[in-house]
């Protein structure tokens, strides 16, 4: 379920716009098709440009530090626009997102933990008839797809950007390459893999860390596939997501990046070099077959060292 194009938003990242943890309204300040932003509430950052304040360049969307302040600008939605670690909702924030239901806004939000799963939030919406949008939230169990091998073989190419880290830059990059690949005249569609991307208003896309691990490869594969059916692009731009270096993030990164098969693949970090097939390795079943030669070693020495135990 998702807004209508062009509706009136403003972002509550209280205390991390700007910042990692405030990567959501980053985005949408940066880029959005599906919201018009109007204001970002952040009182410690209030009185500047948020297009200043993010990349130097102002674009007109004030910084307000609260949402009375907020409210003068005429939004229609209120968007959660932090990324909290384990995607909880801020205990402050709820008094925020009480007060805006109460105004008559609606509430989106691409955290874990759910607005429409909160029966505080969902009487007060109902009373006020506005609406809580979960866009983390993935499709019904039994509608999920399995990996069926179809990406493989579409006549395009296929192009992962990844990284070595959370909130390194992947998403922002998918999308630049994208339009750059548009604007030199070849057709390229993006693939969104999170939140942001999707709230930025990607036609394509699922939450892959929210979706349980038997499906992640298939819900992916599946929008690629149907990206391409629909708009038989010659480039699908596809984000990145998690870390291949940090532990805690590695699990949706790896299963976003091994079975998509990627014909040609984009990194926020150094050049990747292709593992060689023939040398026994026992760290194959591992490797999603693009790592720094560096991140290679290290992990085969690992299991080599585990072996010899």
């Amino acid at each position: 379920m998702v807004m209508s194009l062009g509706a009136r938003a403003i972002v509550l990242a209280e205390g991390s716009f700007g910042s990692a943890g405030g990567k959501t309204a980053n985005g949408l300040v940066r880029h959005s098709r599906r919201y018009q932003i109007v204001a970002v509430i952040d009182s410690t950052k209030a009185g500047g440009d948020a297009g200043e304040l993010l990349d130097g360049t102002p674009n007109g969307i004030p910084v307000v530090d609260g949402l009375e302040k907020a409210l003068a600008l005429r939004p229609q939605v209120l968007i959660i626009g932090v990324a909290t670690f384990g995607g909880y909702i801020p205990p402050e924030f709820r008094p925020v997102i009480k007060a805006a239901i109460e105004h008559g806004l609606d509430i989106v939000a691409g955290l874990h933990e759910y607005l429409s799963d909160d029966p505080e939030f969902v009487a007060l919406a109902s009373a006020r008839d506005v609406r809580l949008v979960d866009v983390r939230k993935p499709r019904p169990l039994r509608e999920l797809l399995q990996f069926s091998d179809q990406a493989r073989h579409l006549p395009c190419l296929r192009l992962p950007v990844l990284g070595t880290d959370g909130a390194i830059g992947k998403r922002t990059t998918a999308i630049l390459l994208t339009e750059g690949l548009n604007r030199a005249g070849m057709t390229a569609t993006f693939v969104a893999t999170g939140q942001t991307g999707i709230l930025q208003g990607a036609e394509y896309g699922v939450p892959i860390d929210a979706i349980k691990g038997d499906f992640m490869v298939g819900e992916l594969e599946g929008e690629i596939v149907r990206a391409y059916e629909e708009t038989r692009a010659q480039v699908i731009v596809v984000e990145g997501q998690g870390s291949i270096s940090i532990p805690r993030m590695s699990a949706a990164r790896a299963r976003s990046a091994w079975r998509r098969c990627p014909s040609s693949s984009s990194s926020n970090t150094r050049p990747r070099e292709r593992c060689d097939d023939s040398a026994p390795r026992p760290c194959t079943g591992l490797c999603p077959g693009w790592r720094t030669r560096s991140a290679c070693s290290r992990l085969f020495r690992r299991a080599r060292s585990s072996q010899s135990r």
